[in-house]
C-alpha cells in the first residue's frame, strides 16, 4: 500500500506462485471488504459514506491495464489459436470475489 495523493492510495496484490509450482492454487479476495476496512481504519472505526474508484494497473503501476493491453505488441503468428488479449474492466457491481491466480 502506498499513498498517491490526498484520498488516493495504491494497493498492489500479487500471487507469487506460478504455473510451474506443483499444487499451486490461486486465491479469492473481496476487494470491497478490503476498501471498507481501510476506510474504517482511516476514520477511527467510524462508519462514513464513501466512494471507491478502482483502476486496474499494469505491473509497474504506470499504465492502466487497458492501456497496457492496447500498447502491447501483437505479434503476427501462423498459429490459428493465437488471439490477442482482450481487456475486460473490473466489474465493481459484481458480488463475486476477485481471483488472483498464477
Amino acid at each position: 500500500m502506498a499513498p498517491i495523493a490526498k484520498n488516493e492510495i495504491q494497493l498492489r496484490f500479487e500471487n507469487l506462485a506460478d504455473l510451474y509450482d506443483k499444487e499451486t492454487t490461486g486465491t479469492y479476495f473481496d476487494l470491497m471488504a478490503i476498501c471498507t476496512a481501510l476506510s474504517k481504519e482511516a476514520n477511527g472505526g467510524n462508519t462514513v459514506k464513501y466512494n471507491f474508484g478502482i483502476t486496474e494497473m499494469s505491473v509497474t503501476g504506470q499504465l492502466t491495464y487497458g492501456d497496457m493491453v492496447q500498447r502491447k505488441i501483437h505479434w503476427k503468428t501462423t498459429e490459428t489459436d493465437s488471439e490477442p488479449e482482450v481487456y475486460e474492466p473490473i466489474d465493481m457491481q459484481s458480488s463475486i470475489p476477485f481471483y488472483l491466480g498464477p
